[in-house]
């Protein structure tokens, strides 16, 4: 299985999904299509899940996303979650900075509605 790689732009963030399980997102999530983005991204999931990691570390650190793209985060992780099911650990992290309230605020809205404990981890402004 081939990684996937996407260097990040002003609007859209860099990811980095392996087939070891460290996956990441950061940067500004505002695509213009966002669905075009997300469904790249399911479908990398649909083939991982075929033979996940025994952990899968899932690390957020957005500067800014919009509501669109926070439902199509929310769509992610849902799939995610029941495409592993037990075959993988599957740990969130959800970097912030400690000042930025609203993204802080936007993990947790998507960890209530996941219902998957997320790790959130305050750093300094940059």
């Amino acid at each position: 299985m081939d990684d996937l790689i996407l260097k990040g732009s002003s609007v859209i963030p860099s990811v980095c999904l392996t087939a070891s399980g460290e996956m990441s997102f950061e940067g500004r999530c505002i695509p213009e299509n966002p669905q075009e983005l997300f469904d790249e991204l399911i479908s990398w999931f649909n083939e991982y899940a075929v033979s996940p990691a025994a952990k899968t570390v899932l690390t957020f650190r957005f500067e800014y996303l919009n509501s669109a793209s926070v439902k199509n985060v929310l769509h992610l992780l849902k799939t995610l979650v029941q495409l592993l099911g037990d075959a993988s650990e599957l740990i969130v992290r959800w970097v912030y900075e400690e000042d930025d309230e609203i993204i802080f605020e936007a993990g947790e809205s998507l960890q209530m509605l996941v219902k998957i404990p997320f790790e959130f981890v305050p750093v300094p402004e940059s």
